[in-house]
């Protein structure tokens, strides 16, 4: 008998442990938060739940659906029979129209997930100057700084404007006269004179005949006025220049070919230079141009040997990539533009892994933390207890002259990178290393912010190194909590 109601005394005790969890129960998942106005800030709704379980509960993660509603939560556990909340915001500012938005909830309880949806119709505001004209400087107000001409045919004239509104007490005028123009670009108002609160359209015109360019184009123009409180108005001018095919016989016409449209470099070494050639050649009918082979930053491109191409010939570019400091996979491109209606422009594209292939590298040996205090410089001062600097310890960074400090990170004359610690901050001590020919304590520290890299003798660290002799008076707090 004593065994048989031990049996059932530890059945219920055993299937007690089992089925023992949380359970999450909410008031409501839906909230409606109706007719709600564009600019009448945050629309919020608190959901309350509580844990009918038997066993604690919490939530592991709260998601909404996208960056409109931003959650807030309950981040301890809830006690059996305890409540929670979640918050959920939704900013309508430009937003108009009906929505309807899901946040899900994943705890450890039962229901493992459960998913709270608001809805809403957001309505216009009524606009004002600040949304017709955007783009302020100073007393003037415009509905576009940046002037793009899109596509300008090749040797023709094209026009692009702007609307200027006139925010401030007094009358204001632009001064063209003393405005630096380049020869392709004038600029012309419907009022010389703008009276407060009115407009006028700024028309920019472009002179293609005046500029013998292919491709894309970026300026930046600056129009002098006599706005007292910002005389200078800088726009930026922007367009592709191409080639009007219109009246191109398809039939008839150029095929730029290329032997490839992209090359690998392989691994390269800082400052090193390496040279691949394209081939080109024309596999249609008609003579093909070349009009123009540009480079981007960090290559060249040798003009083609020929710049035009009778039907079955062939030309090369030199294409060349120097490597500088930078490390990992660089991708350059080189464009070529021709008068193929169909391929007018096409990109070429060389790839490098660039590493670092010094071969005088800097010895290192790994230190026992706990013999940290006997290798520290004296400009720096170690806080008691010792154990604040044990390897996976959150220590704190603190200036003690209560002045920010700037460290760089560097191997040799190179700096890899440079990190601003103001007068402190929060690290964690993953290990000590000491270079032996500089006599120089190096902490290798994990940045909480997790998002600097650094390589340091051809290892790529995931983590700060701090070089102390380049902070003074700097001491280690104890580990945060």
């Amino acid at each position: 008998m004593y065994k048989k109601h031990l049996s059932i005394v530890l059945f219920y005790f055993l299937s007690f442990s089992v089925f023992a969890q949380g359970k999450i129960d909410f008031e409501k998942i839906e909230h409606n938060f109706g007719k709600i106005k564009e600019d009448g800030g945050l629309a919020e709704v608190i959901f309350t739940f509580q844990n009918k379980g038997n066993k604690p509960l919490s939530l592991t993660n709260v998601q909404a659906s996208c960056g409109c509603t931003t959650p807030s939560w309950t981040k301890d556990p809830i006690a059996i029979g305890g409540t929670g909340t979640i918050k959920a915001a939704y900013d309508p500012m430009n937003r108009v129209g009906a929505f309807t938005k899901n946040i899900t909830v994943i705890s450890d309880g039962e229901p493992n997930t459960t998913i709270l949806t608001i809805t809403g119709e957001v309505l216009e505001r009524v606009k004002g100057i600040t949304d017709f004209y955007p783009v302020e400087s100073g007393n003037l107000r415009f509905k576009n700084s940046f002037i793009n001409f899109d596509q300008i045919y090749f040797g023709q004239t094209d026009t692009a404007s702007t609307i200027v509104y006139n925010q401030g007490t007094s009358p204001i005028s632009f001064d063209f006269v003393n405005t630096y123009l380049p020869a392709h670009l004038s600029v012309s108002s419907t009022m010389m004179s703008i009276a407060p609160q009115k407009t006028a359209i700024l028309t920019f015109t472009f002179d293609g005949s005046k500029r013998k360019d292919w491709g894309s184009m970026y300026e930046n123009l600056t129009i002098k006025t006599t706005d007292d409180k910002e005389p200078n108005k800088s726009f930026n001018i922007s367009g592709n220049i191409v080639e009007d095919f219109s009246k191109v016989d398809l039939a008839k016409a150029p095929k730029i070919s290329f032997n490839k449209t992209e090359h690998k470099f392989g691994t390269m070494g800082f400052n090193e230079k390496q040279t691949t050639v394209f081939t080109i050649t024309n596999t249609g009918v008609g003579k093909l141009i070349l009009r123009k082979v540009k480079a981007s930053c960090g290559c060249t491109a040798t003009d083609p040997k020929k710049m035009e191409l009778a039907a079955g010939e062939s030309t090369t570019v030199d294409v060349t990539y120097t490597s500088g400091s930078a490390t990992g996979n660089q991708r350059k491109s080189v464009s070529v533009i021709a008068n193929d209606p169909k391929l007018p422009e096409t990109t070429l594209y060389i790839e490098a892994d660039v590493v670092d292939k010094s071969e005088n590298k800097t010895p290192e040996s790994v230190v026992n933390p706990a013999e940290i205090k006997n290798i520290l410089p004296e400009n720096v001062v170690l806080q008691k207890p010792a154990s604040v600097v044990e390897e996976g310890k959150k220590v704190v960074l603190e200036s003690a002259n209560n002045l920010p400090k700037i460290a760089d990170y560097q191997i040799g004359s190179r700096v890899y990178l440079r990190s601003n610690f103001g007068k402190s901050k929060e690290v964690t001590v993953t290990g000590f290393v000491e270079e032996k020919n500089e006599n120089k304590l190096k902490i290798r520290i994990a940045d909480t912010e997790g998002k600097k890299n650094l390589m340091l003798d051809g290892i790529e660290l995931n983590q700060n190194l701090i070089i102390w002799d380049e902070f003074q008076k700097w001491s280690l707090n104890k580990p945060s909590k």
